[in-house]
C-alpha cells in the first residue's frame, strides 16, 4: 500500500519532468542570432577584460536585455557555445553575418507606428 508521502513525491516529479519538457532545446531564431552579433559589436571591448572584471560587469545580463528574448543564462550558454564552434569573438562576428533579417532602428520603428 502507497503511503501519502510516496504519492505526493510522485506528483512532484511527474510535475518537475513535465518542467523539462517544456524546457526542451530551444533554437535560437535568426532575429535573436542577429542581436547576439550586434551586440558583440558594439561591445567587443568588455570582452577583452579580465575575468573578473567581466564578471563585475554582467556582461550576460547586459546581452540579455540587448537579446531581449533570452535570459542571461541562455545568452552565456550561447556565448560559450559560439566560442568553442569559432574560436574568437572577431570569428563569431565575420561567420554570423545577418542573415535575411534586419534590425529595425528605432527610426524606422517609429515610423512603422505611425503609418498604422
Amino acid at each position: 500500500m502507497r503511503t501519502t508521502r510516496s504519492i505526493k513525491k510522485d506528483k512532484i516529479v511527474g510535475f518537475q519532468d513535465e518542467k523539462r519538457k517544456r524546457a526542451r532545446k530551444k533554437h535560437w531564431k535568426p532575429v535573436e542570432n542577429q542581436r547576439y552579433v550586434e551586440f558583440l559589436r558594439r561591445n567587443t571591448d568588455l570582452f577583452e577584460k579580465n575575468r573578473e572584471d567581466k564578471r563585475l560587469m554582467k556582461i550576460n545580463l547586459l546581452m540579455s536585455k540587448f537579446v531581449k528574448s533570452k535570459t542571461s543564462t541562455q545568452c552565456r550558454s550561447h556565448h560559450q557555445k559560439m566560442l568553442l564552434h569559432y574560436g574568437s569573438i572577431q570569428a563569431i562576428i565575420d561567420n554570423l553575418e545577418y542573415d535575411n533579417c534586419v534590425i529595425p532602428t528605432s527610426e524606422e520603428k517609429i515610423q512603422k507606428i505611425e503609418s498604422v
